[in-house]
């Protein structure tokens, strides 16, 4: 493991401590490559923000080995084997990739990190992929154009991580000959520690963990997890989960339900924002997001946020193509029909309103500090003091107010 081959050139560990042959790597590749070969155990690397302030934390070789040989050993893929690098080397999916070639002997290929990865492909030769690991936004784009869509066709497997998958996106992947799979983890787990697949035969709602992976839930149905191959022992997570079943190989299946600092307490019954935001992604997907703000009596309410963008996933759902406006009495109504349809009574919002983009970190997962704070932003620091219990409010971008 003194070595890797980066679009089938062998670099070896000399070589990139020298600095030799690398003028074709972009300089963040580089950067990792020389810290991975140092003499320095571990390595350093920047945890997504997604539930607060990004920040640096180390990471031993020794069990970034392990878990990338767990990944190669589930997947399938051996030496020589073909993968594609289209992550940011910044954040611990796309070191990972990196530490997966080097583990297993992969040729690692090398593409401009951006929202189509598989676009410089399109006019040039192209070896045969056997692994990728993209972001939603990413397979979503592919699926835009029919080249690229074809190009996305042909690689083996590949996994999705880093955001919530768009269950419109799961319905697109269904009849694709490859396959797909939906990972769960973190960066303190290097990576994932479980994985779902998203079509053919094998497609279920629910991970199943790696092997060395054990999980288990508190009295609150938070996860724990311990993989000690990775060093990682009662590692208490943020997501509520459902553990659903034990396979034969002691592999455990389960259901993540939501992060439990996102969950909204009101009037005593728990909601998970993330279950709404599945239910109404018809709507506009990844553009509409639930947050709360503060009720008399409720405690805590729900606030749905629209972003009056246009949708980068697909077209918005006919029955709700026109632009919503909340002047209208029928767009309200219609709305709230829409919506009711999907939704049981608690998980209804007392307050709904338009704004111009809603906030996201920058590995696309939702800011939900930032939506909090852009929630009272539109609706101000007590909305519901002198509102009817049963009527809800509806904010325009140009900041007018409406009650249905």
């Amino acid at each position: 493991m003194n070595s890797i081959c980066i679009n089938n050139i062998n670099h070896t560990q000399e070589e990139i401590l020298a600095g030799k042959n690398l003028k074709s790597l972009s300089p963040d590749l580089i950067d990792f490559l020389r810290d991975w070969f140092s003499d320095a155990p571990v390595f350093q690397v920047r945890t997504s923000g997604s539930t607060g302030i990004p920040k640096q934390i180390s990471i031993s070789k020794k069990y970034a080995i392990n878990s990338a040989r767990a990944t190669c050993s589930y997947l399938g893929l051996k030496r020589g084997d073909n993968s594609l690098l289209c992550l940011s080397t910044q954040y611990i999916a796309g070191k990972m990739m990196i530490v997966r070639a080097i583990a297993a002997g992969l040729n690692l290929w090398t593409v401009p990190i951006d929202g189509h990865p598989m676009a410089s492909f399109l006019n040039s030769p192209h070896p045969h992929f056997h692994f990728a690991a993209m972001v939603p936004l990413q397979v979503i784009n592919s699926l835009r154009t029919e080249k690229e869509k074809d190009l996305l066709s042909q690689i083996d497997k590949i996994i999705i991580g880093g955001a919530p998958i768009d269950p419109q996106l799961e319905a697109d992947l269904q009849f694709f000959p490859n396959t797909f799979l939906s990972t769960y983890g973190m960066t303190e787990t290097l990576s994932h520690i479980a994985m779902r697949p998203l079509n053919g035969p094998q497609a279920s709602p629910h991970y199943t963990t790696l092997p060395g992976v054990r999980i288990q839930t508190n009295t609150d149905e938070t996860l724990t997890i311990d993989f000690p191959d990775i060093g990682v022992t009662q590692l208490k997570t943020h997501d509520r989960c459902q553990i659903v079943s034990v396979s034969r190989n002691r592999a455990q299946n389960f259901k993540i339900l939501g992060r439990i600092d996102n969950v909204i307490n009101s009037g005593g019954i728990k909601i998970q924002p993330e279950e709404i935001e599945a239910k109404l992604a018809f709507l506009h997907p990844i553009l509409c997001a639930v947050t709360s703000l503060p009720h008399p009596v409720l405690g805590e309410t729900i606030v749905l946020l629209i972003s009056t963008q246009t949708s980068q996933n697909h077209s918005a759902d006919a029955i709700i193509s026109k632009k919503l406006n909340w002047k209208r009495v029928s767009d309200r109504t219609d709305f709230l029909q829409l919506i009711s349809s999907r939704l049981t009574k608690y998980q209804l919002p007392k307050a709904i309103g338009q704004v111009e983009v809603l906030p996201f970190t920058p590995n696309g997962k939702i800011d939900r500090i930032a939506l909090k704070h852009l929630a009272f932003k539109v609706f101000g620091e007590n909305p519901f003091k002198n509102q009817n219990a049963k009527s809800v409010l509806f904010a325009c971008q140009n900041g007018d107010f409406f009650t249905q």
